[in-house]
């Protein structure tokens, strides 16, 4: 398995309209590539988010991890957010 890890800058984005694109979105844009399971983390008050979604290969991986524009606001996404790394990653070890 591999995986898609995203760290994301929230700035002063609308979180309202982040979460809604997350759901209506994101998610199923997600499970239509083939993940395996997604996880969308909050830092618990401060700007900066995490995302990791797990894909069977490397090439699903790397494929999903090329339409993630790096620098940028992600279509749909409120201005504000900012996408600030994206990583792909073999997973070692799950339970």
């Amino acid at each position: 398995m591999f995986a898609v890890f995203i760290d994301v800058d929230t700035g002063d984005a609308d979180m309202e309209a982040a979460l809604e694109n997350l759901q209506q979105n994101v998610i199923p844009r997600v499970r239509e590539a083939g993940a395996r399971a997604g996880y969308w983390l909050d830092s618990a008050g401060g700007s900066r988010r995490v995302s990791m979604m797990v894909f069977d290969s490397e090439d699903e991986a790397r494929a999903q991890a090329a339409t993630i524009p790096v620098g940028e606001t992600p279509p749909g996404a409120p201005e504000g957010l900012t996408i600030r790394t994206v990583e792909v990653s073999e997973v070692v070890a799950s339970f």
